[in-house]
């Protein structure tokens, strides 16, 4: 089998309203590869795979923008991610390719937040 990787999508918010009535708007989104496998996952793998990333692909950018996970998707190493075949087809150029953090390590990123 091909090796595969998992893509997780995020969306980015921003507060257009104020601090008293927050009126929180889609502006943005990002794609980031988070792990490859040799082999098709199961549920269980794709499950510990964005556990283990969910404090890097969510969480407050600046005071009035966070960003939220909000799916993920499976594909062949070499293909192309929804976003990237997107913005090929309607632009004639990739500008903004899926962020590859499958070198962070994760174990490491961990330890400084436990025990919060």
């Amino acid at each position: 089998m091909q090796m595969l990787k998992l893509v997780a999508s995020t969306k980015i918010f921003k507060n257009v309203g104020n601090v008293d009535i927050p009126m929180w708007r889609c502006v943005d989104g990002k794609e980031y590869i988070i792990k490859r496998f040799d082999i098709e996952p199961t549920w269980a793998d794709v499950g510990e795979a964005i556990n283990n990333f969910q404090h890097i692909l969510e969480g407050l950018l600046e005071s009035d923008v966070k960003e939220v996970y909000a799916g993920f998707e499976l594909y062949k190493n070499e293909s192309m991610t929804h976003g990237e075949n997107f913005q090929l087809q309607n632009g004639g150029t990739i500008d903004f390719p899926a962020e590859d953090v499958t070198k962070i390590d994760v174990a490491e990123e961990m330890d400084g937040i436990k025990g919060i």
